[in-house]
């Protein structure tokens, strides 16, 4: 694969989130209070999520339950919302993405509080998720237009379908991509004109411990390389050019 472009023509991004589970001391009520207010920006409205109906001893005892947010912070535009839970921090970038150099620098600002509130801090797991729309204006109008073909006893399977593949970049970074043909997928505000959705996930395999805030950030960094390289995976070197806009 040649040089990965910077800019789309028309970006495919529904949504970019950075998840950040942690383990900490703190009390899990009052190092929510703490995250929020210390997140809390202008115009940003704040929420209590239905999870935390859930009395708190339930949610500790239920891993399920356990890393789900309990507040949530939404900007005046709606196009960012940040999470907040007693060991799980989440940001997310919604459509129109604002571009890596954007996108990165609120993550950093994240992390960064993230480590000033919880000066114990022990990270569980890392994951950076990217959400796409693929549409014909990505020159593709159906799932087979991607680099992708899927057999079955020998026959190419039916055209709607949900695909999941798990891959791995080094001992700190795994990944899962995610097909989707639209049938599967339901939402608000999804486009009404498409051809797949691609989620990937990348993310850490084992517990983290405690790293430096260094260390993190140039962990995301690698991660969102992951993320470009498996994404422009799914297209053929002429689909990539066609889509540069850079």
């Amino acid at each position: 694969m040649g040089k990965l472009p910077q800019k789309l023509k028309r970006d495919a991004i529904l949504e970019a989130l950075l998840e950040i589970r942690f383990e900490t001391k703190q009390v899990g009520e009052l190092l929510v209070g703490r995250l929020a207010s210390s997140f809390q920006l202008e115009g940003y409205e704040v929420s209590r999520l239905p999870i935390a109906n859930f009395p708190a001893e339930v949610r500790e005892a239920d891993e399920n339950l356990r890393f789900q947010p309990t507040l949530q912070l939404t900007s005046p535009a709606a196009s960012e919302l940040i999470k907040v839970g007693p060991h799980v921090v989440s940001l997310h970038v919604l459509a129109p993405y604002p571009g890596w150099e954007r996108m990165s620098h609120r993550l950093q600002q994240v992390i960064q509080t993230l480590y000033e509130v919880v000066t114990d801090v022990s990270l569980s797991r890392l994951g950076l998720r990217y959400i796409n729309a693929i549409t014909a204006d990505h020159d593709v109008a159906r799932i087979s237009d991607l680099q992708f073909s899927l057999e079955l006893g020998g026959e190419q399977v039916n055209s709607e379908m949900v695909f999941s593949h798990r891959f791995k970049v080094d001992n700190e970074i795994h990944g899962t991509l995610s097909l989707a043909t639209p049938s599967f997928v339901s939402g608000p505000s999804l486009p009404s004109e498409c051809a797949a959705f691609v989620d990937i996930d990348v993310f850490t395999p084992r517990p983290l411990g405690r790293p430096d805030l260094e260390a993190v950030l140039q962990w995301v960094e690698r991660a969102h390389m992951a993320e470009k390289e498996a994404f422009f995976s799914l297209f053929s070197e002429t689909q990539i050019e066609k889509l540069r806009e850079d």
